[in-house]
């Protein structure tokens, strides 16, 4: 309306219209600024908004992903590309990276006041940043390029464009912003990095963990998760939990829930929390900063055996003693129940965004007076421990051997058993029949009766596990479990399956706690790519500080090691591909895994695919853009070995492992006529795949 009403007045002169073309041309050249719902962008330190792409947000700082937390905030940028990244102020380039995959292209501006700014998954660089990155490229033959640079060499004042917004790496279309300093990630958010939100987050549910063998909630070994409501009785953004949940022993609180601002229609993480127990508050945190090496601490933060069990993302309220990450307030939030009064009490959560917008959830527990559930039934008669006969495994007379009937999972440090509750006049009885004798409690439990056994109990840990169910005539049903557990203290170590041939090797920092891991085996699908048994690390879903050195021997009538790789089993269940490494382990071959799971040696022997993508093969283009297909099933598109060559000069081709393509152009204008175009890749067990083709350019 502004420029409508400038032109609709007929005001004459050269010397007016330049004035206003400049002006218009300044503002929507220069960087977010001066938007009118910037309000925070020169907030100290006075840095602007990174780019002209909008300002929404995707996600936010310390959201949950697969082996981290997110180090930055992500950038909206309408599903598109190309928008100007800027420098937020002054200060150096002092680190160039691209990669395929992870931050892709990713630039590191180290600013006056000391701290950097990373933008990552760009789609190129400013002209004065590419031009040293292409020739890095030529020169290495190597899509994949680091520099480094030193201070002063490449300045940008603030506002100067460095770069634009694409989607290299790993996701979709957005700009990965960072603000570093030299210990860690921070919350840009702190810095002005901030968004247009009245909304406050929406819990889901509570979840009640059981933080010792000794806790149990309403008569569970597991976590108990509770829904939650509205509570309009105490206002907006106040919810309630409705059960009120029996809890004994060490337990600790989790919340699930998500926040959202005015502008986006994507949930993003919220910034902080805190916990009150009888109005006295226990535990809080803001999610503010992230050291370099506590990365991988958010299995310790957010519950690693509910995500990988339920698929659910529960936030801690209480601090892991592991934890070293400095974004905790006051309190431990342990629950210990010995430390309360028998009875209910009353506790409140609190989660918050960054602006400040509150939801608060009320709930009660009921702390039991001890950790007893006796079994609630007894009949006239019953098996005492010392009267457990030694069974075959042949039916006896009056007894019914009925394998299955024990469930039993490895929670934490402890085995949880499950057993059918099966009538009013049955007895049961569960106990630890090897090594040293224990008898193992049960409690009733929703039809079933579960019991549990702390493994810190026994030196020997080949176990087994005897159950005698006996009714009023007399009739007794029988099973046995036996379990071989491998224990690793925190100083790390090595297990080893039972035939020998693959082994997880834990280095001293790979562990947080002792634990105790199975190692099993089954044989493969009947496929002649699979050359090993496959191997299951089995350790009751317990996070891990490193990585699991894994090691399979390879077969001793295998005629091609050198195409044998390592490969886990995927959630989706598909096996992917880890490494092939023969040199670290001689005789196996080698990868590291940063979880524990199942694993298997498989045999490549195909080429990945390659074809070409729209191929004319006369163009008048003179730098005609070059994009194939390529994929690999099995041991994956090894990207340093992309080749392709004009009359015999390398050509600089982009690989996209999402998208599965190669894409280039020459450096230089081709000439016109024929040309010879040739291209060649291999994957990570040397399978190569080539093409051959002519490209005739026209004269202009």
């Amino acid at each position: 309306m502004i420029l409508e009403s400038i032109f609709t007045r007929n005001v004459s002169g050269r010397f007016f219209f330049l004035i206003i073309y400049a002006w218009l041309a300044l503002f929507l050249s220069f960087p977010a600024v001066f938007s009118a719902d910037n309000d925070h962008a020169k907030a100290d330190p006075g840095y602007i908004w990174p780019t002209n792409a909008g300002r929404t947000l995707s996600s936010t700082f310390a959201e949950t992903r697969d082996t981290h937390y997110h180090f930055g905030i992500d950038v909206r940028t309408n599903h598109s590309e190309g928008y100007s990244c800027y420098a937020v102020a002054d200060g150096d380039v002092v680190r160039i990276r691209v990669s395929p995959y992870g931050y892709g292209k990713v630039l590191y501006l180290k600013m006056a006041d000391g701290k950097t700014a990373v933008y990552a998954h760009l789609q190129r660089f400013g002209p004065k940043v590419a031009e040293l990155v292409t020739a890095k490229q030529y020169k290495k033959k190597s899509f994949r390029c680091q520099i480094f640079f030193e201070p002063g060499e490449l300045h940008f004042q603030q506002g100067d464009v460095l770069a634009y917004t694409g989607s290299t790496g790993v996701g979709y279309p957005h700009l990965h912003f960072e603000i570093r300093n030299e210990e860690g990630y921070l919350n840009p958010m702190n810095f002005g990095f901030t968004v247009k939100d009245t909304r406050s987050p929406k819990p889901d549910e509570v979840t009640i963990f059981p933080l010792r063998v000794n806790a149990g909630i309403d008569g569970s070994f597991y976590p108990v998760s509770f829904p939650i409501e509205p509570a309009y009785e105490k206002g907006n953004n106040h919810y309630k939990m409705t059960a009120i949940p029996a809890v004994y022993g060490d337990i600790g609180l989790g919340i699930s829930a998500d926040d959202r601002a005015d502008e986006a229609p994507n949930s993003v993480c919220f910034y902080g929390l805190e916990l009150s127990l009888d109005d006295s508050v226990i535990f809080s945190a803001n999610y503010d900063k992230i050291g370099f090496y506590e990365t991988k601490q958010i299995h310790l933060e957010r519950d690693y055996w509910l995500k990988r069990n339920e698929n659910k993302t529960s936030h801690h309220l209480w601090k892991d003693r592991n934890m070293t990450a400095d974004f905790f307030g006051q309190g431990g939030g342990i629950i210990n129940t010995n430390d309360y009064k028998i009875g209910v009490h009353d506790f409140e959560i609190g989660i918050y965004d960054f602006n400040g917008n509150y939801a608060y959830i009320h709930g009660q527990i009921q702390i039991l007076e001890d950790a007893t559930y006796p079994q609630k039934r007894n009949i006239s008669k019953s098996i005492a421990p010392q009267e457990l006969p030694t069974i075959s495994n042949t039916d006896t007379s009056g007894i019914t051997l009925t394998p299955g009937t024990i469930k039993a999972d490895l929670y934490n440090d402890y085995l949880i058993f499950r057993i059918p509750d099966r009538n009013s006049d049955t007895y049961s009885h569960l106990a630890v029949t090897s090594t040293l004798f224990k008898n193992i409690p049960l409690v009733a439990k929703g039809g079933e009766l579960m019991g549990r056994l702390p493994l810190a109990l026994f030196d020997d840990f080949n176990l087994t596990v005897d159950l005698r169910q006996v009714d009023s005539g007399g009739s007794v049903i029988r099973d046995t479990l036996n379990f071989c557990f491998q224990s690793l203290s925190p100083e790390g170590g090595t297990v080893v399956s039972d035939d020998g041939l693959f082994q997880a090797q834990f280095a001293p920092s790979a562990l947080y706690k002792t634990v105790y891991i199975q190692v099993l085996s089954e044989d493969p699908p009947d496929e002649d790519h699979f050359t090993s048994k496959i191997y299951h690390l089995h350790a009751g879903d317990v996070p891990l500080r490193g990585d699991a050195e894994i090691s399979i021997k390879i077969p001793a009538n295998e005629a091609n090691p050198e195409k044998l790789g390592i490969h886990t089993l995927s959630e989706k269940g598909e096996w992917k591909f880890i490494d092939n490494d023969r040199i670290t382990s001689p005789g196996s071959i080698f990868g590291a895994s940063p979880q524990m799971e199942s694993y298997v040696l498989i045999r490549d022997l195909d080429p990945p695919e390659l074809h070409w993508l729209s191929f004319k093969q006369k163009t008048r283009s003179h730098l005609p853009t070059l994009r194939l297909r390529v994929r690999d099933q099995l041991s994956l598109v090894d990207d340093r070995t992309v080749s392709l060559t004009v009359d015999g000069n390398w050509v600089l081709m982009e690989y996209d492992p999402e998208a599965h393509t190669i894409t280039g152009k020459p450096r230089n204008p081709l000439s016109p006529g024929d040309h010879n175009i040739q291209v060649s890749v291999k994957d990570y067990c040397g399978n190569e795949a080539t093409l051959s083709a002519t490209i005739t350019v026209s004269p202009k």
